[in-house]
C-alpha cells in the first residue's frame, strides 16, 4: 500500500493509505503505485483520484467508504513521491462535497493568478 498525504497552507486535507493515485501533473497525469521511482512533480489545478482508499485521518465532518476510489480537487502544487508514499503540498484542495463551479473557478483562478505574478518578476529589470 502507498501512504498518501494532502495538504494545503491552511489545512491537511487527509491521509489515507491507497493502492495508487492519479495526479493532475504540469505536464500530464501521472500514476503513482507503491514501488515509483522517487521524484518531485509540480501540478496543475485538477483532479487527484485516490484508488481503493483506506481512510487514516480526514475533517470529522466528512465520512469515505474505504475500498471506493476517491476523487478531490487540487490547486497548482507539488507532490512528492518516494517509494511507499506521496506527500501532495497545494494551494488549495476541496473534498468531493466541497467542488462546485465557484471551487474550479477559484482555484483557476489562483493558478492564473500565480502564472502572470511570475510572468511579471521574471520581466523585471533590476537598474542599479
Amino acid at each position: 500500500m502507498l501512504k498518501l498525504e494532502i495538504v494545503t497552507p491552511v489545512r491537511k486535507l487527509l491521509t489515507a493509505e491507497c493502492e495508487s493515485v492519479v495526479l493532475p501533473g504540469s505536464e500530464g497525469e501521472l500514476e503513482v503505485l507503491e514501488g515509483h521511482t522517487p521524484v518531485l512533480a509540480s501540478l496543475k489545478t485538477g483532479m487527484v483520484t485516490i484508488k481503493r482508499p483506506r481512510i487514516i485521518e480526514k475533517p470529522d465532518d466528512e465520512s469515505f467508504p474505504d475500498g471506493v476510489d476517491l476523487q478531490l480537487m487540487v490547486a497548482p502544487g507539488f507532490a512528492e513521491v518516494g517509494h511507499a508514499h506521496v506527500a501532495v503540498m497545494c494551494d488549495a484542495a476541496a473534498l468531493p462535497g466541497e467542488i462546485d463551479a465557484t471551487t474550479e473557478q477559484g482555484f483557476n483562478d489562483t493558478a492564473e493568478r500565480k502564472r502572470l505574478d511570475a510572468e511579471i518578476e521574471r520581466s523585471t529589470v533590476h537598474l542599479s
